[in-house]
């Protein structure tokens, strides 16, 4: 919406400098008319109701632009966006509305100028370059560009952005997995809900998570086995079947295992907590919670990292 409002300033201010520039033109018209009785008053709405209808014409050829553009945009952005003109009964008057504001907007100006013309001075052919004049339409050229240059960098990083999107390696399957939130409300429900899920064939795997990538991690206090300070890592519990869902790359050891009880007190880590922590043989050290009721818990596995936060792109 930013973008498409800072367009309309352009083609309302490149409007507003077309009209003024080519005022001579109609200044004979202008200086006969109110030879003839026309008042500044008429001339202005004359002006204005040019605009306007130019307005609401280029109105109906931008709906026209906009729905031959929209599966493109769809495909484009993955985004499902329809415009519904007649199922909400505010959305005609509000877009005859728009055309008629940003008509008036950008006639204003010109039609100010043009019925301001002196029919004498016209009429005569001395018709002169007004100095204000001239300094608003070069402060209005100035703004254009301003506004140009803003949507050229602005375009520029929304496209890097969308690529990166489009192809960043998240280190995790992003596709085909269906989050359903608030699971925790089925209590000891949830593995009977998993397991009828995993009788469906269209389904291939069912975990559960207290956090998803994308989700701000509980960041805890832990020691490590051979340091003498504390640091801290962001937290995921998760099933055994969450690395397969996922599709989480392991490097060293193993996942969670229903087969191994002693599991309940295992943790995984990835390969930036493993450089933070420093270790070489890093599977069967321990890690502890840092805290007064202490948890020591055995590392079992080392996967590759993933992006779990929002991915800031540099430039």
């Amino acid at each position: 919406m930013v973008v498409a409002a800072f367009i309309l300033a352009m083609a309302c201010i490149n409007f507003m400098n077309l009209s003024t520039a080519k005022s001579a033109k109609r200044a004979k018209e202008v200086g006969i008319r109110k030879v003839t009785g026309a008042t500044r008053i008429k001339l202005m709405n004359q002006f204005l109701s040019e605009s306007i209808l130019i307005s609401l014409i280029s109105l109906v050829i931008g709906i026209i632009i906009v729905e031959s553009m929209l599966p493109l945009f769809r495909n484009f952005t993955g985004k499902d966006m329809a415009i519904h003109y007649f199922e909400n009964p505010w959305t005609i008057p509000i877009l005859i509305l728009f055309g008629l504001i940003i008509g008036i907007l950008s006639g204003s100006y010109p039609s100010f100028v043009l019925s301001s013309f002196q029919p004498i001075k016209v009429l005569k052919g001395g018709l002169t370059k007004n100095r204000k004049g001239i300094t608003l339409r070069n402060l209005l050229v100035f703004i254009q560009f301003s506004i140009s240059i803003f949507l050229i960098i602005g375009t520029i990083t929304v496209f890097l952005q969308l690529q990166m999107i489009q192809n960043k390696n998240l280190g995790f399957d992003k596709e085909h997995i269906i989050v359903i939130k608030n699971a925790y409300s089925l209590g000891d429900k949830s593995d009977i809900f998993k397991n009828e899920l995993r009788k469906n064939s269209n389904i291939i795997q069912v975990a559960g998570s207290h956090l998803m990538p994308g989700m701000r991690f509980n960041n805890i206090g832990f020691g490590a086995e051979g340091l003498d300070d504390g640091f801290t890592l962001n937290l995921l519990c998760s099933d055994p079947e969450y690395i397969e869902v996922m599709n989480f790359e392991l490097i060293h050891g193993r996942f969670f295992s229903k087969e191994f009880k002693t599991d309940t007190a295992a943790i995984v880590i990835n390969e930036a907590a493993l450089k933070l922590i420093g270790w070489e043989d890093p599977i069967g050290k321990k890690l502890n919670n840092w805290s007064e009721n202490r948890t020591d818990f055995n590392l079992i596995g080392v996967v590759k990292d993933f992006h779990y936060e929002p991915v800031v792109k540099q430039f």
